[in-house]
Formats: C-alpha cells, sequence, structure tokens
C-alpha cells in the first residue's frame, strides 16, 4: 500500500534541495522546521504525574497536541514547562526556511489551553553565532532577530560604519549585489526561541493541555522521485537518501507515476476532443503501462509495449509538487511513558500520497492515518514526505 509504512528509522539526514536545471530553482524552494512538543524543566516520576494520554494530529496547515496529565500523588505539583520553536539558522543563503506566520517572535502560531482555558506563553529570543549570543549587536542597530522581508532594506539605512562592524564582526556575509549596484548581505545567525510556562496540579487532579500551531511545510516545485528522474544516475543517492529517510516503497513509485500518467492522459484526451469534436468517438486514455506513443491510431494499445520510463517526460508537465513536514517525537514530554499514545498524520488531500516510518499504522478516513500504543515512549524525528499535483 502506497500510503504507509510498517518499518521505523531513527536516522536524521538533513534534507538537500533539490535543484533540478530547468525543473526547479531553489526560489521555489523551502526547508521545513522541525517542531517539538513539551518540555517539562525538571523529571518528575510518575508518583507525581503521569501522563494519561498524548494526542499528536498533523497536517499539511495545523499541528495539535493534546495532553491529559494526572497528579496521582498526595501533594500539590508545580512545574514549569516549555516549548522550543523550531531553530532558524540563517547563515547559509541557500535555505529558504518555511516560516508558517510572519511574526518575529511567535513564528509558527503556538497557542495553548489548559482545561480550554487560553494559556499565555512568556517568549524568550536570542541570536547566536559563532557559539557567542549576538543578541545585544542586532538590537543596537535595530535588525531584526528573523531577517525576511525588509532585511536588506534595514542594513542600507544604517550608516557605512555600522555594516562594516556587522561585516567585522562575522554577523553578515557580502553576497553579490542588487539591479542598482549596491551590495546585499545574507546574515550569519541564528535564533534560538522558547515559549514557557507554569502549570499547578493539585492531588488528584487531571489536567488536559491542549498546544496548536501552523505547521511549517516545506516545498518543492518538482520531485525527484518522479519518472524519469529517478532513474537518472547523477540523483541516484538522493532518491536512495529519501527512500531512507521517509521509507519509501515501490507502491509509492506507482502511486507518483499514476498521478502524472492520468493527468496526460486527461490532457490528452481533452486534446483529442476538441480536435475530433463532441459528436465524434474519444480515444480511450492511455494506460499506466503504455507509453504516449504506444497507441494505434483508433485508440487501441499497439503491440510494442514501451518501458514505463518512456510515458513520462523530463518536463514536469504535472505540476508535481513535493511537502515536507518534520516532527521531533523524541522532544515532547518525557514524564514516564504514555499510558495512551495517539498520532494521526493527515495528508489534507485524498490524491495526494504520503509516507513515513511509523509502525502499526491504521487508515482512518480518506486522507489520515493513525498509530496508537500504550505505555509508549516517542522516538526520534518524523519525517513526513507527500507528492501530489499543486
Amino acid at each position: 500500500m502506497c500510503y504507509l509504512i510498517f518499518r521505523r528509522t531513527l536516522a536524521a539526514a538533513a534534507m538537500v534541495q533539490l535543484l533540478l536545471t530547468g525543473v526547479s530553482t531553489a526560489q521555489e524552494s523551502s526547508t521545513e522546521l522541525a517542531h517539538r512538543g513539551l518540555v517539562f524543566a525538571k523529571r518528575v516520576g510518575p508518583m507525581d504525574l503521569t501522563i494519561e494520554e498524548e494526542r499528536i494530529t498533523i497536517n499539511p496547515e495545523v499541528t495539535r497536541v493534546k495532553y491529559r496529565l494526572s497528579n496521582r500523588g498526595p501533594d500539590t505539583v508545580s512545574i514549569d514547562f516549555s516549548l522550543p520553536l523550531p531553530d532558524l539558522d540563517f547563515s547559509d543563503p541557500d535555505i529558504n526556511w518555511a516560516i508558517p506566520v510572519p511574526d518575529q517572535i511567535n513564528f509558527i502560531g503556538l497557542s495553548a489551553t489548559v482545561d480550554r482555558r487560553p494559556v499565555t506563553f512568556s517568549f524568550s529570543q536570542s541570536a547566536i553565532s559563532k557559539g557567542k549570543d549576538v543578541s545585544a549587536f542586532l538590537r543596537q542597530y535595530r535588525l531584526a532577530f528573523i531577517p525576511v522581508g525588509t532585511f536588506q532594506a534595514q542594513l542600507a539605512a544604517l550608516p557605512p560604519e555600522a555594516r562594516e562592524r556587522l561585516s567585522s564582526e562575522g554577523l553578515i556575509v557580502k553576497s553579490g549585489t542588487d539591479q542598482a549596484g549596491y551590495p546585499l548581505y545574507f546574515p550569519a545567525w541564528s535564533i534560538k526561541t522558547t515559549g514557557s510556562s507554569r502549570f499547578t496540579f493539585t492531588p488528584g487532579k487531571t489536567v488536559d493541555i491542549e498546544l496548536r500551531h501552523s505547521t511549517s511545510l516545506g516545498v518543492s516545485r518538482d520531485s525527484v522521485l518522479r519518472e524519469p528522474l529517478r532513474s537518472n544516475k547523477e540523483l541516484a543517492g538522493e532518491v536512495e537518501r529519501r527512500q531512507a529517510e521517509y521509507c519509501i516503497d515501490k507502491a509509492f513509485y506507482a502511486g507518483v507515476d499514476k498521478i502524472v500518467a492520468s493527468f496526460l492522459a486527461d490532457k490528452q484526451s481533452a486534446q483529442t476532443r476538441g480536435e475530433i469534436g463532441h459528436d465524434q468517438q474519444v480515444p480511450p486514455s492511455i494506460s499506466s503501462s503504455t507509453s504516449l506513443s504506444g497507441t494505434s491510431p483508433n485508440g487501441a494499445a499497439s503491440r510494442t509495449q514501451a518501458p514505463l520510463v518512456r510515458l513520462f517526460p523530463l518536463e514536469n508537465r504535472a505540476n508535481i509538487r513535493e511537502w515536507r513536514i518534520e516532527y521531533d517525537l523524541a522532544a515532547g514530554a518525557s514524564i514516564a511513558p504514555i499510558k495512551d499514545f495517539r498520532l494521526v498524520v493527515d495528508k489534507g488531500k485524498p490524491d495526494r500520497i504520503v509516507s513515513f516510518c511509523l509502525d502499526n499504522l491504521k487508515r482512518i478516513s480518506p486522507t489520515a492515518f493513525e498509530m496508537r500504543a500504550a505505555d509508549f515512549t516517542p522516538r526520534g524525528m518524523l519525517k513526513i514526505l507527500l507528492v501530489g499535483r499543486e
């Protein structure tokens, strides 16, 4: 089945930007951020707090995490907790981060409730360069910590000596010029942001905590997993890397081929109808095992069957897109094994294909897949791959 995989992998290799000449460019791609769950300031045992339930629901738009915690001990327990937002490293100018919300602090749109009542987060944010906190430098020159949008204009408005100091400190690096010949810079720092709060649990009390935030969705305007790209020897390393990261199988490839073949067949059928008129017979669509040139003039399949790869053009005529999501399961609340764990991955649209490495999956709707476990301790990075048409 192309929509689910039964093997788990803990490998967390870095995602490489897909750069295919004539197919996609870096400007058309974005890199997903790795989301996390709650982290408690101190480790407490099951005699203090028990995670009765944890529910994680991930779709391309929103990620929701629900916890049900119980205080089974005799004393009131107050615990500081934090939710680290994804790290942002701007030192590589070729990476275009998929930042879901235009907010300099809460850039994933994080919100939370306790027993359905809103909770206010206290956010802390720092800029790091070469292991040093450079937040004071950025504040001194009124530069945005998250340097997107008007960053170049902010730099241009600074006196030349300010830019020289930022450059000498290694905070900005020259990167060509604009159309008017003025120098452009890219930032050389990373951002760490954490939201924090405190919960108090009275004896015998069960509390429901719900987190909600926008999903960082990495996008490529093509996919190396479609034919004939995945059969290109020069791209073999990228294909193998994705197979390992997302547990891709032959059924997944068949699903990608079917999406492309269906689009090409529908397009050919539409063109034929336009040529012969609505009152004449329309040749049937080609099958996924026959090349475009493998049909006889009357529409029947010819005896000569071309290899499947010949069915597909090098150009991305079907407007195939690739979307990626990351969620760090190991960075969640680690009080003790979770008594009742449930994770749902929803691909959003039925005509998309999804693959990820997780055990014991069950399809629960045309778009969603569920994993459940008892006395479960989450481990590893969940990497989700979606492929479909734009």
